[in-house]
C-alpha cells in the first residue's frame, strides 16, 4: 500500500489510484479485470557465445598490434639526457615552428608508425 491509501484506510485498488511497490508487482493480463499477480521469475542470465572464428581474428588483430608496437619501440634511439637537452633547446628557439622543420618531423613520425608518405 502507498502512504495515501494508508491514511484513508482503503486497501483496494481503483483506477487512478496510486500503486505503490508491492502493488506495482502486477502484470496485465488479456482478460478479466487487467491484472493477475506476478509470478516469481528466476533472473535472465543472458550469454554471449564468441565464434571460434572471431577469437581467432581478434587474435591475429592483438599479435599485428603487439609486432608493431615492438618494430616502432625497436626503431627509436635511446633517449640520452644530451638528446631532451638537444630537444629542449630547439623548443625554445622555436625550430619546430618552422614549416620545413614541420614537415621533417612528420616524415619521421610517420616512418615510425609504419605510414607510407
Amino acid at each position: 500500500m502507498n502512504i495515501k491509501q494508508l491514511k484513508t484506510g482503503n486497501s483496494g485498488l481503483h483506477a487512478g489510484t496510486p500503486i505503490s511497490t508491492e502493488t506495482s508487482k502486477r502484470v496485465e493480463s488479456a482478460s478479466g479485470d487487467g491484472t493477475k499477480p506476478l509470478q516469481p521469475v528466476s533472473p535472465v542470465k543472458d550469454k554471449i557465445e564468441i565464434s571460434k572464428e572471431a577469437r581467432e581474428a581478434s587474435n591475429d588483430t592483438k599479435a599485428r598490434e603487439l609486432a608493431f608496437a615492438r618494430k616502432a619501440l625497436l626503431g627509436i634511439p635511446p633517449l640520452t639526457k644530451e638528446r631532451i637537452l638537444e630537444i629542449q633547446s630547439r623548443i625554445k628557439e622555436a625550430y619546430y615552428m618552422e614549416p620545413e622543420n614541420i614537415q621533417e618531423l612528420a616524415k619521421k613520425l610517420s616512418r615510425l608508425l609504419g605510414e607510407d608518405e
